[in-house]
This record gives structure tokens, C-alpha cells and sequence, in this order.
């Protein structure tokens, strides 16, 4: 930390390596309750896990297209232990391994989107996921 002097009194500036720990576990803290835990079936049984992020209260859900592909169902479970057994793929693109599914929900604890357009180089980013 640095010191600084306000007026008569000294001061303790936190630096920027400081507020990035502050404000990683803010960010977590407010990020963790929409994280998910997705468990997808292929159509001989096989099952394997992913992490998704709830983007609206309704219920949409934001995933890796990886973590769907080639699932003939899937369930959601999120951080309160609720599971989700009827997941919708809303829409998904394979080259960006980006995808879109949804589950019948209403007021869930969501993380909206930013607009990635907006970030800079050197700009802090943290990833989340279920374990």
C-alpha cells in the first residue's frame, strides 16, 4: 500500500493489486449464486458436466456450446441444490463454442451480460465456473 497524506492525516492508498483482490472477491460473491452445473446425456447414456452462468431471471442460461454438443438432454442444478430437468437449447454457435439454453424459471439470481467491446488490454477479466 501507499501512503498518502489528506490534510493532517495519513492515509493507506490501496494499490491497484489490492483492489483487484477486493474487487475479485466482490465480484464472486455476487457472481456464484447464477453459476450452474449442467449435466448433459448423449443418447448411449454417457454423462459429463460443464458450468453455465444464469444471464436472465427467466431462466436463461449461458454455457459453452461444448458442454451441450451431442446431448440428447440435459439437467440444470444451481447453487441452492434446485435441479432443472427440462433444459431447452435456445440457440448455439459451434465455432464460437458459445450456446444458449434455457430452464422454467422465474426470479433467479442472474449475472448479466457486458459488452466485451468495452474491455481494453491489461484490463482485469476473471473466470467462474461450477465446480
Amino acid at each position: 500500500m501507499r501512503s498518502r497524506r489528506v490534510g493532517s492525516r495519513l492515509t493507506q492508498e490501496p494499490s491497484s493489486r489490492d483492489v483487484a483482490k477486493a474487487d475479485g472477491s466482490a465480484l464472486y460473491e455476487q457472481a456464484a449464486k447464477s453459476l450452474v452445473l449442467i449435466t448433459a446425456i448423449d443418447g448411449n447414456g454417457r454423462k459429463w458436466l460443464g458450468s453455465g452462468v444464469i444471464v436472465k431471471p427467466d431462466g436463461l442460461i449461458a454455457t459453452n456450446f461444448h458442454v451441450i454438443n451431442g446431448a440428447v438432454s440435459a439437467r440444470v442444478q444451481l447453487q441452492n441444490g434446485d435441479i432443472y430437468d427440462e433444459v431447452t437449447l435456445v440457440d448455439g454457435d459451434e465455432r464460437k463454442d458459445v450456446a444458449l439454453v434455457r430452464i422454467k424459471a422465474v426470479n433467479l439470481p442472474s449475472l448479466p451480460l457486458a459488452d466485451s467491446d468495452n474491455l481494453k488490454v491489461g484490463t482485469t477479466v476473471y473466470a467462474l465456473g461450477a465446480p
